[in-house]
């Protein structure tokens, strides 16, 4: 039983191992052990995908400890991934009534609110995630990510290096505003700006996303050749763009044949035409 408790408690790592660990305390009905195990099983079932199963184990948890906001906060991410935004948002409005000061349940209901089509409400709650842990870069990027889907570029550029002055290392904030720099209107962008950002983040994380916002940057500051190499890297990475690649050249004009995720000497004569004219990939 130690074991299964060490594993219970600590296992987040091998969520199944959590989960068959939490099970046996559990069935065996040890009562003072009982309600964190279905916390934390509840847990390990939201991160194998499994969310009515966390939803229930959750609830049983709330039934021996209501007034826990960090169990509300779990509830109701589980609803949400399961698109019952009402029952989400419910379980957010409860974390906060219980604990006002839990960040983490703002961002997540500001998160929902985005969803919903209430930008005013979502930024007003990563607005509040802010006061209540300003060094948290995470609710300053979305923030900012509202503020470019709204058309404010300037507070969107504004909020991601509000996110950056924070954490200058914070690959998902340099990747979005190098993405805004390089592809946004005509009268924000800065191509050597998004290629500083660009080569910083996929230093430090290489992957196929990264590679094409970079690509995308390399276009903006006019050298299309490192923006061929950007995204061929990001095929070799993940071939999954290849198909992708292949039906935006195909609405281009640059591309006549299958869109098959082959990437033969069509494919790549296609994306060197295409990038030599000027363009950026996957882009709207």
């Amino acid at each position: 039983m130690a074991a299964d408790l060490e594993t219970c408690e600590n296992g987040r790592d091998n969520p199944a191992a959590q989960v068959a660990a939490c099970t046996n305390i559990i069935e065996a009905g040890q009562v003072e052990n009982m309600a964190g195990a279905y916390f934390l099983r509840g847990h390990a079932f939201y991160r194998q995908g499994q969310f009515d199963s966390a939803i229930s184990d959750v609830t049983r948890y709330l039934a021996f400890f209501p007034d826990s906001a960090a169990a509300y906060v779990n509830r109701g991410a589980a609803y949400n991934e399961k698109g019952e935004n009402d029952l989400a948002l419910a379980d957010y409005d409860a974390a906060i009534r219980l604990d006002p000061t839990n960040a983490f349940a703002f961002i997540n209901r500001a998160n929902v609110w985005s969803e919903e089509g209430e930008p005013e409400k979502a930024i007003a709650d990563f607005t509040e995630a802010i006061r209540l842990d300003p060094k948290d870069p995470k609710p300053y990027r979305l923030r900012a990510r509202i503020w470019e889907n709204e058309g404010a570029f300037a507070r969107a550029i504004e909020g991601y290096n509000q996110a950056l002055r924070v954490d200058p290392g914070y690959v998902d904030a340099l990747n979005s505003l190098s993405w805004l720099l390089a592809t946004g209107p005509r009268e924000i962008r800065n191509g050597v700006e998004a290629v500083r950002l660009g080569e910083k983040a996929v230093a430090l994380a290489n992957e196929g996303y990264i590679h094409v916002t970079l690509a995308a940057a390399y276009a903006e500051a006019g050298d299309p050749m490192a923006a061929l190499r950007e995204y061929e890297t990001a095929i070799r990475l993940d071939n999954a763009y290849t198909s992708r690649y292949q039906q935006d050249l195909k609405t281009r004009g640059y591309y006549a044949g299958a869109v098959d995720g082959f990437h033969g000497p069509g494919t790549r004569s296609a994306i060197e035409a295409c990038v030599r004219a000027g363009c950026q990939l996957l882009t709207d």
